[in-house]
């Protein structure tokens, strides 16, 4: 079975749109207080959008019989000045692996296409964010070799009911 890392097009739209769905669930499940739980978290002129982006790319693991997941990617570039030094990112804004497939090496591979990414279009870094709650995909994070680099913290002050 070959695997193939490839940048979305507008036909993979129904199959991103499904693991988005699934991934949305588990975080507006963990994270009520901040996500809506919509039937469809990513409309279609969303995806389009994506795709005619110049910061933005979507790329998608397959085979030829099996899709395995997405990430959708967005280039980060710091102007040096007195504080910053001068580089590109490219952020990780969203990442999902088939549950199916999880544990295959699919989701290494995934970060290693993107490592191959960042090599070739000049990124000094792949980065990404990740709630606390996804123990899971911190420490497959980890495991690639990224490393925790900032810590966002909250304090709720004003409860709010969950819109559903």
């Amino acid at each position: 079975m070959e695997i193939k890392f490839r940048k979305a097009s507008i036909d993979d739209y129904v199959r991103i749109s499904i693991l988005k769905k699934q991934i949305h669930d588990y975080h507006s499940y963990q994270k009520p207080d901040f996500y809506k739980n919509p039937e469809l978290p990513l409309c279609k002129k969303e995806f389009e959008d994506l795709l005619a982006s110049d910061d933005y790319n979507i790329y998608v693991v397959e085979s030829i019989d099996r899709f395995y997941g997405y990430a959708i990617t967005k280039v980060i570039s710091f102007q040096a000045n007195p504080l910053i030094v001068d580089h590109k990112r490219l952020f990780i804004d969203d990442i999902n692996i088939d549950p199916e497939y999880r544990k295959e090496g699919i989701g290494k591979f995934m970060i290693e296409e993107l490592e191959s990414v960042c090599r070739s279009e000049g990124f000094s870094y792949l980065d990404l964010n990740v709630w606390s709650f996804n123990t899971d995909a911190i420490g497959f994070f980890r495991k690639q070799g990224m490393k925790d680099t900032i810590l966002r913290m909250e304090k709720v002050i004003c409860e709010r009911k969950t819109d559903t």
